[in-house]
Protein backbone atom coordinates (compact mmCIF):
# COMPACT_ATOMS: atom_id res chain seq x y z
CA UNK A 1 0.00 0.00 0.00
CA UNK A 2 1.33 3.41 -0.85
CA UNK A 3 0.01 6.55 0.94
CA UNK A 4 1.02 10.12 -0.09
CA UNK A 5 0.83 13.34 1.70
CA UNK A 6 2.76 16.54 0.21
CA UNK A 7 6.12 15.56 -0.02
CA UNK A 8 5.44 12.39 2.08
CA UNK A 9 5.62 8.95 0.86
CA UNK A 10 4.82 5.91 3.43
CA UNK A 11 4.94 2.50 1.79
CA UNK A 12 3.53 -0.57 3.84
CA UNK A 13 4.15 -4.01 3.15
CA UNK A 14 2.43 -6.41 5.04
CA UNK A 15 1.89 -9.29 2.91
CA UNK A 16 2.87 -12.11 5.05
CA UNK A 17 1.22 -10.54 8.52
CA UNK A 18 -2.03 -13.14 8.97
CA UNK A 19 -5.59 -10.91 8.65
CA UNK A 20 -7.09 -13.65 11.32
CA UNK A 21 -4.89 -14.67 14.37
CA UNK A 22 -3.78 -12.37 16.65
CA UNK A 23 -0.78 -12.37 18.86
CA UNK A 24 0.81 -11.60 22.43
CA UNK A 25 3.50 -8.95 21.18
CA UNK A 26 1.24 -7.05 19.11
CA UNK A 27 0.53 -4.10 21.07
CA UNK A 28 4.30 -3.83 21.33
CA UNK A 29 4.93 -3.78 17.40
CA UNK A 30 1.87 -1.69 16.58
CA UNK A 31 3.52 0.80 19.22
CA UNK A 32 6.78 0.40 17.97
CA UNK A 33 6.37 1.66 14.44
CA UNK A 34 3.29 4.54 15.54
CA UNK A 35 6.53 5.82 17.39
CA UNK A 36 8.85 5.24 14.74
CA UNK A 37 6.53 6.76 12.68
CA UNK A 38 6.34 9.59 14.41
CA UNK A 39 9.77 10.11 14.68
CA UNK A 40 10.42 10.00 10.71
CA UNK A 41 7.98 12.09 10.07
CA UNK A 42 8.47 14.45 13.37
CA UNK A 43 12.27 14.62 13.80
CA UNK A 44 14.12 13.52 10.85
CA UNK A 45 11.94 15.11 8.30
CA UNK A 46 11.61 12.19 5.91
CA UNK A 47 9.88 12.42 2.61
CA UNK A 48 10.06 8.61 2.17
CA UNK A 49 9.34 5.74 4.66
CA UNK A 50 8.99 2.21 4.33
CA UNK A 51 7.20 0.06 7.20
CA UNK A 52 7.66 -3.41 6.54
CA UNK A 53 5.93 -6.41 8.86
CA UNK A 54 6.81 -9.73 8.28
CA UNK A 55 5.48 -13.31 9.59
CA UNK A 56 8.24 -15.66 10.08
CA UNK A 57 7.56 -18.85 11.28
CA UNK A 58 6.87 -17.48 15.82
CA UNK A 59 8.70 -14.33 14.81
CA UNK A 60 7.70 -10.73 14.01
CA UNK A 61 9.93 -8.49 12.23
CA UNK A 62 9.36 -5.08 11.77
CA UNK A 63 11.36 -3.03 9.62
CA UNK A 64 11.21 0.67 9.46
CA UNK A 65 13.17 3.13 6.85
CA UNK A 66 13.51 6.36 6.18
CA UNK A 67 15.35 8.83 4.06
CA UNK A 68 15.59 11.82 6.71
CA UNK A 69 18.42 13.60 8.72
CA UNK A 70 19.12 10.14 10.72
CA UNK A 71 20.13 10.04 13.98
CA UNK A 72 23.44 9.80 15.78
CA UNK A 73 24.40 7.66 18.72
CA UNK A 74 25.41 11.43 20.29
CA UNK A 75 22.01 12.94 19.67
CA UNK A 76 19.78 9.69 20.62
CA UNK A 77 21.54 10.19 24.79
CA UNK A 78 21.27 13.94 24.20
CA UNK A 79 17.24 13.13 23.49
CA UNK A 80 17.49 10.70 26.32
CA UNK A 81 18.70 13.22 29.00
CA UNK A 82 16.27 15.68 27.43
CA UNK A 83 13.70 13.55 28.73
CA UNK A 84 12.66 12.48 25.31
CA UNK A 85 11.74 8.34 26.00
CA UNK A 86 10.07 6.93 23.02
CA UNK A 87 12.62 5.37 21.33
CA UNK A 88 14.35 4.33 24.57
CA UNK A 89 10.94 2.76 25.91
CA UNK A 90 10.21 1.30 22.67
CA UNK A 91 13.79 -0.02 23.09
CA UNK A 92 12.70 -1.07 26.44
CA UNK A 93 9.25 -2.84 26.07
CA UNK A 94 10.99 -4.69 22.62
CA UNK A 95 14.15 -6.10 24.94
CA UNK A 96 11.34 -6.88 28.15
CA UNK A 97 9.76 -9.52 25.43
CA UNK A 98 12.48 -11.20 24.62
CA UNK A 99 12.54 -9.35 21.34
CA UNK A 100 16.02 -7.54 19.75
CA UNK A 101 16.12 -4.05 18.46
CA UNK A 102 18.58 -2.42 16.02
CA UNK A 103 18.71 0.63 14.92
CA UNK A 104 21.57 2.23 12.65
CA UNK A 105 22.09 5.12 10.29
CA UNK A 106 21.63 4.73 6.72
CA UNK A 107 23.10 7.09 3.61
CA UNK A 108 20.36 8.76 3.95
CA UNK A 109 18.21 8.20 6.87
CA UNK A 110 17.70 5.52 9.61
CA UNK A 111 17.09 2.11 9.77
CA UNK A 112 15.07 -0.04 13.17
CA UNK A 113 14.67 -3.56 12.72
CA UNK A 114 12.52 -5.47 15.56
CA UNK A 115 12.22 -8.55 15.74
CA UNK A 116 9.72 -10.24 18.36
CA UNK A 117 8.96 -14.00 19.19
CA UNK A 118 5.39 -14.84 18.69
CA UNK A 119 3.48 -16.75 20.51
CA UNK A 120 0.24 -18.39 20.93
CA UNK A 121 -2.44 -16.23 19.62
CA UNK A 122 -4.44 -14.74 22.01
CA UNK A 123 -7.66 -13.91 20.23
CA UNK A 124 -8.96 -14.76 16.77
CA UNK A 125 -11.01 -11.49 16.87
CA UNK A 126 -10.05 -8.56 14.74
CA UNK A 127 -8.82 -5.74 17.33
CA UNK A 128 -9.13 -2.41 15.28
CA UNK A 129 -9.69 -1.28 11.99
CA UNK A 130 -7.84 -2.79 8.72
CA UNK A 131 -7.48 0.05 6.87
CA UNK A 132 -4.41 3.10 8.20
CA UNK A 133 -4.73 6.58 7.93
CA UNK A 134 -2.02 8.61 7.91
CA UNK A 135 -1.65 12.22 8.60
CA UNK A 136 1.52 14.48 8.06
CA UNK A 137 2.86 16.55 10.60
CA UNK A 138 3.51 20.46 8.83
Amino acid sequence: ANTERPSLVVEVDAQTWPDRERFEAEHIIYSAARELLTNAVKHAKARHIRIVLRHLADTAVLRITDDGVGISQEALAKSMADGHIGLPSVRTKVLAADGDFDIRATSPGTEVVISMPLRQPTSTKSIGPTTVTLVAAR
